[in-house]
């Protein structure tokens, strides 16, 4: 027989408490007897004190005992051992035991019975005839009626409290819900007058610590009848008997740390129901009584029942109010999505139906990073500390990020304009990094405590044990740096819309592919038949060249002046429309021609091709301001811009005095930048996209001449090369072409 006669084999104080094995105490209260029986050998392997004092035998006499020893043959046959062949009972707990085979004390009438893996436990406790009397029972059917019509929570609860108050007898009932993080809050309370109120008033987690609110979802129903009197009534075990699990146990010991806690509380007694919703411990019905109170085991089932009601009725409003939220959140989607749809245009959808999408997920302030913008809508943060949060948020590998206690993650946030505690953020694209950031200000609010949670512990002799002096008093605690919380609706909502945007996204890209590929293949068509028209227009052109040589030659002196100018006309026409057809087949023959790409010294380039260059009257100047750089590109394209740069710049100055052209350079860290500046007539800027099109010119073509192709090839050089070029001009003062070329662009052919 095991003499081990403390609670626990290991000592224990509030600094390990969180890890004390209360289901194994080696305890029961008082107010009942345990028999436990091994299942293997069907023999009884523990006992309580109570039975040693029941039967009046030393507790080795009782242990090792069969269960007829204890139990009259009808009651015997009705538990699910393996001789009676019973695998489970066939009446439900308690089971009524009108007699002992030994024993003389009557009021161990009610037998509760619970398997475990090795053993079967009989637990026997007093039977009160009350709980059955035809009115008691038309009161407790009236109360769950009562609840189950309850419309509004608050009322519930109050009238759950009420009920339990008026049919178990508690001086106090409350209703204590968790929060996230399992501090306590009593939401409702039904209490004698001449006690303290608590309602409203918060706890600690650690009031009830993890081990206990793990065991009130395998057991939903704890009652401690005395917390007065030193427990004395000890669990008798054989020697080869392992410490048992008491998980399920109606009468199990209780934890020295909480019988000292109910003390300094004043309660007498305690029973607590536990109210379960989605598999999570959700809350309790807690009973208080002053004095000493054992309440029938019938009655705490009716008690658990009224938790089931309750948790059934909570999680009935949760799906009433969490689909009237979706349904709201979904037709604010729809109408964002409508808007987004009509012209594939997801950021000015989203800021014309700006109320929607802070309503969706009731944030004050929203901002947009999408195409290289930043769309600030409400109360925002400036561009710059958006910029600064997107960095923090780019850090993030999930596709959504939600915190209502911002502020201890980015401290400085604090002092932003607009300072956003709560920040719920969807990740649009991962390169480049676009969000939309939903945002909530902090909010200041005070909870009230049942006692100042700081001052719960005190250290004696090395030991950590409760505040004698514990208070329970209203203790207020302001709290502030955070947000409201992101309910999970708001949540889904808000990866809704990210996947609304990215469908909307995929539709605009599938449709731009189809149109670029039409394009491409019409580009290629309009390319081949350029050059096949271009090619079939010469033999025609040179048959009208030579005849018109012919006639200049040798019938010249027939014809009078007018005939010789028409002839002079046809041949400066013909010339005309070679170069026209040479600069078409310059044009189409880049889309066409692959690249093949090095590093070209612009320094002997440049001079080259200027030197090539005619110059009406030899008085056009090129200056080269400083060195040039190596720029990477095809030789016999990136020759080709410079030729129609410099040959344009040559043109429309050769009618100034002194007609220059200068070329400058200057760079970044991606490009290097050219700029080819004239002297000449220069143009209204209202036509700076224009000269970049194919055959549009904006000057007479008999002063100047030419096809109006030369810049769109310069254009579609530079595209190709992934380069830029642009103008700025004023009429009668000069033009500035800047071509801009990428500093490393792939030396391997495209």
């Amino acid at each position: 027989m095991s003499e081990e006669l403390t609670p626990y084999s290991v000592s224990y104080d509030l600094s390990n408490c969180d890890a004390e094995p209360i289901q194994h105490i080696n305890l029961y209260q008082d107010h009942g007897l345990l028999i436990v029986i091994d299942l293997s050998s069907e023999l009884v392997c523990a006992v309580s004190q109570t039975a040693v004092t029941e039967f009046g035998l030393p507790a080795h006499q009782l242990l090792n005992q069969p269960i007829s020893f204890f139990l009259p043959a009808e009651i015997y046959s009705l538990l699910p051992l393996p001789s009676t062949e019973q695998k489970h009972l066939k009446l439900q707990n308690p089971i009524h035991v009108p007699r002992w085979a030994r024993g003389t004390n009557k009021r161990y009438q009610n037998m509760v019975c619970y398997r475990t893996e090795h053993h079967l436990l009989l637990e026997f406790e007093e039977r009160f005839e009350a709980f059955t009397r035809s009115q008691f029972l038309q009161e407790i059917d009236q109360s769950m009626q009562s609840l189950q019509l309850s419309t509004e929570e608050m009322d519930l609860y109050q009238k759950t409290v009420e009920a339990v108050q008026r049919l178990a007898g508690f001086d106090r009932v409350m209703i204590y819900r968790f929060d996230e993080e399992y501090n306590g809050e009593v939401i409702a309370e039904a209490k004698q007058p001449h006690l303290e109120a608590y309602l409203h008033l918060r706890y600690p987690h650690t009031d009830i610590p993890a081990q206990a609110r793990a065991l009130y979802l395998r057991n939903g129903i704890r009652h401690i009848t005395s917390t007065q009197q030193p427990q004395t009534n000890y669990i008798y075990r054989t020697a080869d008997t392992e410490v048992l699990d008491l998980s399920m146990s109606t009468g199990r010991g209780v934890s020295p740390f909480h019988l000292e806690y109910l003390n300094n509380m004043g309660v007498g007694a305690s029973l607590s129901a536990a109210i379960v919703v989605d598999q999570r411990l959700w809350g309790l019905i807690a009973c208080h009584n002053d004095s000493r109170k054992l309440v029938d085991y019938r009655m705490r089932n009716m008690i658990g029942l009224f938790a089931k009601i309750v948790a059934g009725q909570l999680a009935l409003h949760e799906t009433i109010r969490f689909r009237e939220q979706v349904l709201q959140s979904k037709l604010m989607r729809s109408r964002l999505f409508k808007e987004m749809s009509e012209n594939y245009d997801v950021l000015e959808g989203l800021r014309n139906n700006n109320a929607d999408l802070l309503n969706m997920v009731n944030a004050k302030g929203v901002a947009l990073l999408f195409d290289q913008q930043i769309i600030l809508i409400g109360a925002t943060p400036t561009h710059k500390q958006v910029k600064q949060l997107s960095f923090f948020l780019a850090e993030k590998e999930d596709s959504l990020f939600a915190t209502e206690k911002f502020f201890e993650e980015h401290p400085e946030a604090k002092d932003w304009q607009n300072a956003p505690a709560g920040v719920l953020a969807v990740r649009i694209s991962q390169h480049p990094a676009e969000f939309i950031i939903w945002l909530r200000p902090e909010i200041t609010k005070t909870i009230n405590w049942g006692g100042s949670p700081e001052q719960r512990k005190i250290v004696e002799e090395g030991r950590v044990r409760l505040h004698p002096e514990l208070s329970f008093q209203k203790w207020e605690q302001r709290v502030a740096d955070q947000a409201d919380e992101w309910k999970q609706h708001e949540l889904d909502a808000a990866l809704a819309l990210r996947n609304d945007i990215k469908e909307i996204i995929l539709r605009k890209y599938q449709e731009i592919r189809q149109l670029n590929s039409e394009l491409t293949a019409a580009y290629e068509e309009l390319e081949s038949f350029s050059y096949t028209v271009s090619h079939d227009l010469r033999a025609p052109l040179r048959t009208i060249h030579g005849f018109a040589e012919i006639l200049e030659e040798d019938y010249a002196h027939q014809l009078d002046d007018y005939g010789r100018s028409v002839i002079q006309t046809i041949i400066n026409s013909v010339g005309k429309m070679n170069q026209f057809i040479n600069d078409i087949l310059d044009f189409s023959r880049l889309g066409r021609i692959d690249m093949v790409i090095n590093e070209l010294d612009l320094n002997e380039i440049i001079p080259s091709i200027w030197q090539q260059l005619p110059n009406p009257d030899g008085n056009a100047v090129l200056d080269i301001k400083g060195q040039l750089p190596k720029i990477p590109g095809d030789y016999t394209q990136i020759r080709q811009l410079f030729q129609n740069m410099l040959s344009n710049a040559i043109k429309y100055s050769q009618h100034k005095e002194e007609p220059l052209v200068e070329i400058q350079v200057n760079s970044d860290n991606k490009y290097f930048h050219i700029d080819v500046k004239d002297n000449g007539i220069g143009f209204d800027m209202k036509y700076a996209e224009r000269i970049f099109a194919v055959f549009h010119r904006l000057v007479n073509a008999e002063e100047y001449p030419g096809t109006g192709v030369g810049l769109a090839i310069a254009k579609r050089i530079m595209d190709k090369h992934h380069g830029k070029i642009a103008v700025d001009s004023t009429p009668g003062v000069g033009t500035t072409f800047r071509l801009s070329f990428c500093q490393q662009l792939s030396l391997e052919s495209e």
